[in-house]
């Protein structure tokens, strides 16, 4: 057989799971580079068979859907490939042809986001949660095997909608951060790495702070209902639970976080996977709680008052140093910039997390059905196959084996976990491949999950250099932590070193005097959330987390991006 039709290079042919699958001969034809998307598929951790059907098939799509709609005269999008279940990732950039035709039209593109962000917004939250609303009343216990297909259908239309709304409100509203980053820049001297910048960006209600707020009242509800001894161990949720139904107090707080899971604990640790969710099993938001247990106030909260007058300040000191005829335009701009930068957390819950982790529970419950009439042997190996697998097993599963089909993608699958996927593949140096990813100004890449190249700080004499996520100083205990599973290590007062963060790291924010991060750039996660807790937050250090070792002291200084190992 013909190697290159499986995708990958000729020493290491892969799966033809998808179309997308990197071919060495054919992508590098008229594409010169292509870079490992690690915060999307760490090493050891490469998508199953479904998850990256749907992921590269939909993630393209929805780039495409937006840079389309906005007619973005820079970008045609990001581009990705499928390397053995890894992510391969390129900015894909217009012709000058293309350039010109869309130029004239970009305006009209965004004018629907400039006018009218927060109705638009609105619209696609209702729009999500519809999906949700219709998806979690379906009873698939009683459906027929021909409804248990129309369902998948259903799931699938759910993905590839998830990602074209996604992608409009990223590339959208970001398109306007670049735009106000570069009047700031030009205009006053400053980008989003100054402190009074940063200032226009904190002391605003998004999803995720709502989120906390209600974990934090379910860890204070554990102190008011005297149920503080039981719930401070280590246990996971299916030892602690039983227990705590022997006591009606028990009970009453059990009742509580079982309301509160099912409308939003649809989330995971693995973001980008058909992970368990809190909703199979609450033991990761109970870690969650137990940090929230460790203090008695919630921080965004406490803060919130003097952000909102040092956001405040921050637009009223800016504006007054833009010329009278300019200020409209730059009030336009900030406004949405503002949004764009909580839009970001908004995002993760109505679209990656509540996404996935329904459609998981969803395919589970068909996967059941399917383990009964013989077509699976186990619900998991729902996961091992693609959408056509699963129609066709669907279609007749009294008769139809499947079996085959996820051994053998079982087994590619295990040799994908022993890969190390390549940083970079190019037929030019990293540098310029470099400068031509970021050359189509995406601000997932440039802002959000990789960030901007820092440029070196001799004169810092500092340890590791990189982005201002949040000025502030602070010096502390280092806490290097891998994975959010691994978050009850951190103590009050600790300094977290991670390679990223997301939706379920907040909780110990309340506890932390800085963070440090290897990938992310000032819109991060760990950005967004140490303004709203103001601790001092310095990104893309690339070497934080193999640099830094738990138990050493170290400083760090948001106003300059700059990290100081102490001892």
């Amino acid at each position: 057989m013909d190697e290159s039709r499986q995708g990958g290079t000729m020493d290491h042919p892969q799966q033809d799971y998808t179309h997308y699958n990197f071919d060495e001969k054919y992508d590098l034809d008229r594409v010169p580079y292509w870079f490992f998307g690690a915060g999307h598929t760490a090493p050891g951790y490469p998508h199953k068979p479904l998850f990256e059907w749907v992921w590269v098939n939909h993630c393209n799509r929805g780039f495409r859907y937006a840079a389309d709609k906005l007619s973005l005269p820079y970008s045609l999008g990001l581009d990705f490939r499928s390397y053995h279940g890894y992510e391969l990732i390129r900015c894909g950039l217009p012709s000058e042809k293309v350039k010109k035709e869309r130029t004239p039209k970009f305006r009209d593109g965004m004018k629907p986001i400039l006018e009218d962000f927060d109705a638009l917004w609105a619209q696609a939250k209702e729009e999500l949660m519809g999906y949700y609303r219709e998806l979690k009343a379906f009873d698939v216990e009683n459906a027929s095997w021909f409804e248990l297909e129309l369902l998948v259908e259903r799931l699938l239309a759910l993905d590839k909608r998830m990602w074209e709304i996604h992608m409009y409100f990223n590339c959208g509203p970001g398109a306007a951060y670049g735009l106000f980053e570069e009047l700031c820049r030009e205009t006053l001297g400053l980008d989003d790495k100054h402190p009074l910048f940063l200032k226009l960006l904190a002391g605003v209600e998004h999803k995720g702070t709502e989120v906390d707020r209600k974990l934090f009242n379910l860890s204070q509800r554990i102190k008011e209902l005297g149920l503080v001894e039981e719930l401070s161990g280590r246990e996971k949720a299916s030892e602690l639970f039983p227990k705590l139904e022997k006591s009606e107090n028990g009970r009453q707080w059990l009742k509580e976080l079982n309301a509160f899971l099912w409308e939003d604990g649809w989330r995971s640790n693995l973001f980008f996977e058909y992970e368990t969710s809190w909703i199979e099993d609450p033991t990761p938001g109970i870690v969650t709680l137990r940090q929230f247990m460790k203090t008695d106030t919630f921080g965004p909260d406490e803060l919130r008052p003097r952000l909102e007058k040092e956001r405040k300040e921050a637009e009223a000191e800016i504006l007054s140093r833009v010329q009278p005829e300019q200020r409209d335009w730059f009030k336009t701009l900030m406004n949405i910039a503002q949004k764009y930068s909580f839009q970001n957390e908004d995002h993760q819950y109505y679209c990656e997390a509540y996404c996935y982790a329904l459609t998981r529970y969803l395919l589970l419950k068909i996967a059941d059905r399917m383990v009964a009439a013989g077509t699976l042997d186990d619900a998991e190996d729902i996961f091992f196959l693609v959408p056509e697998e699963i129609h066709k097993g669907l279609a007749d599963p009294e008769t139809y084996r499947l079996q085959h089909n996820v051994n053998s993608h079982k087994l590619q699958w295990e040799e994908n976990k022993k890969m190390v996927p390549p940083p970079f593949i190019g037929t030019v140096s990293i540098e310029e491949a470099g400068r031509l990813l970021f050359e189509g100004r995406e601000p997932l890449l440039t802002k959000v999950s990789i960030g901007e190249v820092v440029p070196p700080k001799p004169e810092l004499k500092a340890d590791l250099v990189g982005l201002c996520g949040c000025s502030g100083v602070a010096e502390g205990t280092a806490r290097v932590v891998m994975a959010p599973e691994y978050l009850d290590a951190v103590q009050p007062g600790d300094i977290l070193v991670a390679p990223s963060t997301s939706g379920p790291w907040t909780a110990v924010f309340s506890l932390l005097k800085g963070v440090v991060i290897d990938r992310g750039g000032t819109l991060s996660h760990a950005a967004i959330v140490g303004r709203e807790y103001g601790i001092p937050v310095v990104a893309n250090v690339m070497e934080g987390t193999t640099k830094i070792k738990s138990g050493q002291r170290i400083k760090v200084d948001g106003n300059v991006g700059a990290v100081y190992i102490l001892d």
